[in-house]
């Protein structure tokens, strides 16, 4: 009977980006929080995008979650491992054993 939030606005800019995960039913049907931020959610980028499992049904989640639209995938490809975690080539680069 726990559940838990995927995400909550602990800055004004607050942004989460869930891609890709599987979503068990800990997670609470909102989704998200404004926490201390509330009226300023148009600031929040929190996003879900080809997630699954029992908690990935957006159908009660709070209206202020980003929705994207499928055919402009740049938002979720400037956060991808690629662009933005592995930019410069380091994993790539790791010694294997």
């Amino acid at each position: 009977g726990v559940h838990t939030l995927l995400g909550r606005a602990y800055r004004k800019y607050s942004r989460v980006i869930f891609q890709s995960t599987y979503l068990s039913d800990a997670v609470d049907p909102r989704g998200w929080d404004a926490w201390h931020y509330a009226g300023q959610e148009q600031n929040f980028v929190y996003v879900e995008a080809d997630c699954r499992g029992p908690g990935a049904d957006k159908s009660k989640r709070v209206p202020w979650e980003k929705k994207l639209d499928p055919r402009d995938p740049s938002l979720l490809r400037q956060f991808s491992k690629e662009v933005f975690v592995d930019q410069d080539g380091w994993i790539a680069n790791q010694p294997t054993s």
